[in-house]
């Protein structure tokens, strides 16, 4: 009989160990299940211990936002919890299964995040693998409770099963998912130190602390104080009527939305409606040829400051574009560097119209110029995606190896 057939045997496995696993409860596996406070603390922000919740727990760390309370020392003693380096935290209300270490960091924890503490015979490493693969995901997602906020209740995560192997073998995975860890963040590192670098060569670039030459050695011409309506054309979306929309051919009519689709990270790529000559001829679109950029342009969506490059394209009356007199690449670098939305009118609803950005001044360098430094930061951006698709596939290749080492 093929041991694999048997439901407490992984599919992939260390050659060294047989047999199948326990099936343990996490009440069984736990010395404590827990959770933060369900009230609201004394904040101050002279404190020195940060009160967390679920979104604060990020691939195995505790992350730290500027948004994120402090509390003082005093508040955090009288809502104390027994966390320890035996302890892995996991979201539980509103953000379900995100999972992180502890490791005596100063937090306070709020409702949303639960604590637990992993007895001492058991591997704290294997417990945390097992909590991430979708297996135990689906069945947290489950028996979640509520309607508009979900909860996961700690009866549920106490009640949860967990197969579990010998503490060696336990150990064994653990270890070879640790190295695989340690590749992604080492890669995750070099990308945020590539990031890192191209923000101070821009800063450097468009503050003419460097300069290209001509290849002849030679400087280019000064740059020139312009405004953007000088050297490019604002143009605002129109409506787009319901019944109008839903077509998968023809020219893109974007929305804010588009710009969060896979592979739209820079340039437009694919769109979630399309209309095609007739729509175009019955309605008089009229469709922005040229390479563009755009941006949102109503709403809390202007303050996330994404900037992407269209072409052949409609945009519906929450956008707009700019086409620039000039090499495309460099001005998306340039619009990068600019805050457009502290040009924002106030309201109920914040917005901006083409007479609200056409008077920003910028520093405009020689065509030759622009596309030099285009082209230098554009292999800086290729840099950065090929690691992204690195870490991609390390990540898929870990859940994959996830899904077949676990039962």
């Amino acid at each position: 009989m093929n041991d694999k057939l048997n439901k407490n045997i992984p599919q992939l496995r260390f050659p060294e160990f047989d047999g199948e696993w326990d099936i343990k409860t996490l009440d069984q596996i736990t010395t404590r299940i827990g959770d933060g406070i369900h009230s609201t603390p004394e904040y101050n922000d002279n404190g020195n211990y940060y009160f967390i919740n679920g979104n604060n727990l990020v691939d195995g760390k505790i992350e730290i936002f500027e948004t994120t309370k402090k509390v003082e020392e005093s508040e955090a003693i009288k809502h104390n919890r027994e966390l320890s380096d035996r302890t892995i935290l996991l979201s539980i209300n509103g953000t379900i299964g995100n999972l992180a270490f502890y490791t005596n960091e100063k937090v306070m924890l709020g409702k949303s995040a639960a604590y637990l503490n992993i007895r001492n015979e058991v591997d704290k490493e294997f417990i945390y693998n097992s909590l991430k693969i979708s297996k135990t995901q689906n069945f947290f997602f489950s028996e979640l409770t509520g309607s508009t906020i979900k909860n996961l209740s700690l009866k549920t995560i106490r009640e949860t099963k967990i197969p579990i192997p010998t503490p060696a073998e336990q150990t064994r995975i653990a270890t070879f998912l640790s190295a695989v860890d340690k590749r992604i963040n080492l890669l995750q590192k070099k990308k945020a130190q590539l990031e890192q670098y191209k923000k101070g060569v821009m800063h450097k670039l468009f503050s003419q602390t460097i300069r290209f030459k001509y290849d002849n050695g030679n400087n280019f011409p000064d740059w020139e104080e312009k405004m953007l309506g000088e050297v490019g054309i604002f143009i605002s979306g129109i409506g787009f009527a319901n019944i109008e929309q839903g077509g998968q051919t023809g020219i893109p009519f974007l929305k804010v939305s588009d710009m969060n689709l896979v592979g739209n990270n820079k340039k437009i790529t694919v769109a979630n409606n399309y209309v095609n000559i007739e729509q175009i001829e019955r309605l008089k679109y009229k469709p922005i040829l040229e390479d563009s950029i755009i941006f949102a342009k109503v709403g809390a969506a202007i303050f996330l400051e994404r900037k992407r490059i269209a072409s052949n394209f409609l945009i519906d009356n929450n956008m707009m574009s700019y086409t620039p007199k000039g090499e495309i690449k460099f001005f998306k670098h340039l619009f990068d560097t600019l805050r457009l939305s502290k040009f924002a009118q106030v309201g109920a609803l914040p917005s901006y119209n083409a007479s609200d950005l056409k008077t920003i001044k910028i520093r405009l360098p020689s065509k030759p110029e622009q596309q030099k430094i285009a082209k230098f930061l554009s292999s800086i951006d290729k840099s950065i995606e090929n690691v992204g698709k690195q870490i991609e596939a390390s990540q898929e290749w870990k859940k994959g190896l996830l899904q077949k080492m676990f039962v």
